[in-house]
């Protein structure tokens, strides 16, 4: 197995030039909007890219340095300033490999 490409994992329209990196929303499960929030991006990007860099790939694939796995279920309170309101929280874990090294650079995976 060879390492995916932007597009095996964010759609065949991602692409980049040096400095810019191109999505596009419906690839990775957006509306056609010019509102998205901060969290509605990165959470569809997760979203999208958990089935493809999975553990197994990442097994199968040495030069992989990331997978995205399951991580726990659990329940929390906010307050929207009047009221505490449960949530339900999905982790989504990103893990990150290389060799032994204390940094986190972008770079490195």
């Amino acid at each position: 197995m060879a390492e995916k490409s932007l597009q095996d994992v964010l759609g065949s329209n991602a692409s980049q030039t040096s400095t810019q990196i191109f999505l596009d929303k419906t690839d990775i499960g957006l509306s056609p909007s010019e509102s998205h929030s901060a969290d509605q991006i990165i959470s569809a990007i997760a979203i999208t890219a958990k089935p493809i860099l999975n553990q197994a790939q990442f097994d199968a694939e040495y030069e992989q340095k990331v997978y995205i796995s399951e991580g726990f279920k659990s329940f929390t309170s906010k307050n929207d300033g009047t009221n505490d309101i449960e949530h339900r929280v999905d982790q989504i874990v990103i893990n990150l490999a290389k060799e032994d090294d204390t940094s986190l650079n972008p770079e490195d995976y």
